[in-house]
């Protein structure tokens, strides 16, 4: 998740004595009086917001240590691990002026945990260092010892761990690193917090398992972000194939919120993928009321109106959906003449299953006047058979045996056409240009001796 709301970043300071720091653990070693002093001095600086001369106080005493023997530089807490996490600190509040403070303090912090390996605030900051700096990895393992080692574990460390880790798209540790969190610190484990759980457990694949955080972030979550996790919710029903649950959460949603569109469409879509083409055209219907239908969701009314054998509806949107590609930039000219056939081809046999033949034929002869392929003459020539127009069919089917490659069957209909309205002489050449095409031939030759037969019984 890149927006992730971090609860709070942890920065932790020690508190300062005018002497000694007692260390926060066995391993820790007591701060010597000189640097107890030189600490107790930065502190003031601090309060007065002079960090910067607080990093030089520092500083200039860190590097007495180059001056006198380790013995010596030991005892006078030149080196003591306090000193560099009070430098870490006074770098960080300074992190605006840039990265090369905040690196600056990483460095301070890690020489302090080296020294001291149980100084939690020295991890936890170490963290947030390495965070500042995108640097999710190493933010993750720094926030992990800062948890080990305090004496008072938060469930917010282990947060921070598990969401670095996810960063860094180590999604095992950043999942192993939430189970801490959830078994150690339930009542931490925020509606927030498991929106992280959730793209975690995504990124694992492991979907199933994050359907109870889902619903609950789906029936918890307020505005605009509920309305994310219901979708998610309903995406993941669909994915996983849970087609009652996707149903009922669908229709859930339609009745509590009529008006938002994308509930009807997913609604159709579930009924669709599963071929239940009624309930799927009563949703996307509702779906085209509540937004404006792109040229594609079109096109998809008029299938399922097809689908549904309503057929003079399905030509009624066919004919808009065409018009859209019309009036768009692009136009009819730029699809092809394959695909305008199929497109017209639809509307035209929309037309012809609702029984207007008239409706069919005009746009048939639309589509032929914008150089449609020869399908559309096909459809022209057997509509025109069909509803008995012989003379015209026979044309139809001439003109279209002149465009194929292997026109025996238009050569075969348009004899048959000739024939029906009593034209025998175009009828035998028809039969017998159809006779040189061996699907036809036998039709062809049947067609042929019927013609004699009728010659033989007019002479008698």
């Amino acid at each position: 998740m890149d927006k992730l709301l971090w609860p709070c970043l942890v920065f932790v300071f020690m508190a300062l004595s005018p002497c000694i720091i007692p260390a926060a653990g066995q391993d820790g070693a007591p701060l010597p009086f000189a640097a107890g002093m030189c600490a107790n001095k930065v502190a003031g600086l601090m309060d007065k917001k002079n960090f910067a001369e607080a990093v030089q106080e520092i500083e200039a005493f860190q590097a007495k240590a180059k001056t006198v023997d380790p013995d010596t530089a030991h005892k006078k807490g030149y080196t003591h691990y306090y000193l560099d996490f009070l430098l870490g600190n006074c770098c960080m509040m300074m992190e605006k002026q840039g990265s090369g403070v905040v690196k600056k303090a990483a460095l301070a912090y890690e020489r302090a945990v080296k020294k001291y390996n149980g100084l939690y605030q020295g991890w936890l900051n170490l963290g947030r260092c390495r965070y500042t700096l995108k640097q999710m990895g190493k933010a993750a393992q720094a926030f992990i010892r800062g948890y080990n080692t305090a004496p008072e574990k938060k469930g917010a460390y282990l947060y921070q761990a598990a969401a670095c880790y996810y960063f860094n798209a180590d999604y095992q540790h950043a999942l192993n690193a939430f189970n801490r969190l959830m078994n150690n610190h339930p009542a931490e484990v925020t509606l927030g917090r498991k929106e992280v759980l959730v793209n975690i457990l995504f990124s694992l694949e492991k979907n199933r398992r994050a359907l109870p955080y889902l619903r609950e972030l789906a029936a918890k979550s307020k505005g605009d972000k509920k309305r994310t996790w219901q979708e998610v919710l309903l995406y993941q029903y669909m994915e996983l194939g849970m087609d009652k649950q996707a149903v009922a959460l669908a229709s859930t949603l339609t009745r509590q919120e009529p008006e938002e569109s994308k509930w009807w469409r997913a609604l159709a879509h579930i009924h669709l993928d599963k071929k239940r083409l009624e309930k799927g055209l009563e949703a996307f219907m509702i779906y085209s009321f509540t937004t404006p239908l792109t040229t594609s969701e079109t096109k998809l009314l008029a299938d399922l109106y097809a689908g549904c054998n309503i057929p003079l509806e399905a030509a009624r949107v066919y004919e808009d959906w065409l018009e859209r590609i019309q009036n768009s930039p692009e136009g009819l000219s730029g699809m092809g003449r394959k695909k305008m056939t199929d497109r017209i081809l639809a509307i035209a046999g929309a037309f012809r299953q609702g029984r207007d033949f008239q409706a069919a034929l005009k746009w048939a002869d639309r589509g032929l006047a914008r150089g449609c392929d020869a399908r559309l003459l096909a459809f022209k020539a057997d509509l025109l058979f069909r509803e008995k127009n012989y003379n015209a069919a026979y044309l139809a089917y001439k003109n279209l045996a002149g465009r194929e490659r292997s026109p025996g069957r238009s050569w075969l209909m348009a004899g048959y056409a000739a024939l029906s309205c009593d034209n025998p002489q175009q009828a035998k050449k028809a039969f017998s240009l159809a006779c040189k095409y061996p699907k036809v031939k036998s039709a062809a030759l049947a067609a042929l001796e019927q013609i004699r037969a009728m010659r033989i019984g007019e002479e008698i």
